[in-house]
């Protein structure tokens, strides 16, 4: 065990403790003897008498988690923009309308339903099928 110790200010101005503790762990199967041994590394911080402690539960803590790859939904590299943009990004599935016209065939962009003289252009034009006034926004761009 590695007990690392000194003396930091609080936010309040406080003067507390600070330890860091490694703490290893050993996980052995029982019927073949072998083991494998796991560190952890854990900060504490306290005003009192249990800096250490803290450091040891949380080295362990972290050990056990690294050894059975336990998420604790924390990503400290997880931007929420990024995963809201790309649920922005992704497209929603459209209702398929049903209509005596069009044979339940509906535009892949906006859902309205279309022809299937549309649907033959829009697939040789564009590769999918899109209403007439999709087809004109596609064209602009």
């Amino acid at each position: 065990m590695l007990n690392i110790g000194c003396h930091v200010s609080s936010a309040k101005g406080n003067q507390e403790h600070l330890a860091t503790v490694q703490m290893n762990i050993r996980l052995i199967d029982s019927e073949s003897g072998e083991y494998v041994d796991i560190a952890g590394l854990g900060n504490g911080q306290d005003s009192g008498d249990k800096a250490v402690m803290k450091a040891e539960t949380a080295s362990i803590k972290y050990a056990y988690m690294m050894a059975f790859n336990i998420s604790t939904g924390d990503d400290p590299e997880a931007d929420i923009k990024t995963d809201q943009f790309a649920a922005a990004e992704t497209p929603k599935p459209r209702p398929v309308v049903r209509g005596s016209s069009t044979s339940g065939i509906v535009c892949v962009d906006c859902g309205k339903p279309i022809t299937s003289k549309v649907q033959d252009f829009s697939l040789k034009r564009f590769g999918t099928c899109l209403c007439m006034d999709c087809q004109k926004n596609h064209q602009a761009v």
